[in-house]
Formats: structure tokens, sequence, C-alpha cells
């Protein structure tokens, strides 16, 4: 039995991880930010000396963050993708039923997300 050509997309899609410069920034920046959904332990707003305190982030961190709040304005679709992904740690077939699209749509927006990150980063170097 021969397999449709479309299916063989739909599983080719669903093996794509996100990879490179822009999911490595991401990576990185993921952690700081995910701590200052506590308002407590906000660090932008001067060191942290309380319990739980890392140290100032990374130079790079805060270019990420300035990158990432400009696409949750411009690119709402694709921000929505890395919140999920990159702060609450979930996987593409997790976001299925709280974005409402498929986790093709979902891998391709994550990829198309990284990819705006590096671009805007190697812009700003």
């Amino acid at each position: 039995m021969a397999v449709a050509a479309s299916e063989v997309r739909s599983s080719q899609w669903q093996t794509l991880e996100p990879e490179g410069l822009g999911h490595e920034l991401l990576r990185v920046w993921a952690p700081w930010q995910r701590e200052d959904r506590d308002p407590s332990l906000k660090w932008t707003s001067g060191p942290r000396v309380v319990r739980g305190y890392h140290g100032d982030p990374p130079d790079r961190v805060n270019v990420v963050d300035k990158i990432v709040a400009r696409i949750r304005l411009e690119h709402p679709a694709y921000y929505s993708v890395i919140a999920r992904y990159y702060l609450d740690e979930l996987q593409p077939w997790q976001m299925v039923d709280t974005l409402g699209h498929t986790q093709g749509w979902i891998r391709t927006m994550l990829l198309a997300a990284c990819g705006l990150v590096e671009i805007r980063f190697r812009g700003n170097e």
C-alpha cells in the first residue's frame, strides 16, 4: 500500500525540533523570564537580594527580552508559541487544544519565531 505524499510531509513536520542560534538564545532567556513571573523576584528593577537570587542576567538575555517584547507586539502568534514552549515548557502536541492549531502549524510558528529571534539578534551585533 502506497503512503500518500501529504501523510509523509505531515509526519516529517512532527519530527522537526527548533535548533540554531535563535533557539539557544530563547533557552538562555527563558529561565530568567520564568522567574520574573513572580513580582517579588523581578530582576529588571534591581538585583535580587532575596532567596533565589542568581546574579544579574547575561547581557544577551536583555537583548533577547527586547526582541521578544517586539515580537509580542508585532507577531502575537509567534509569541503565543514562544511563551508556551520556552516559558511554560510545553511540547507542540500539548498546545494543540489551547492554541486551536495543528502540531504542524505550531512547529512552523516555533521554527519561524526562532529564526526571527536569530535575525534580530544578529542585527544588534
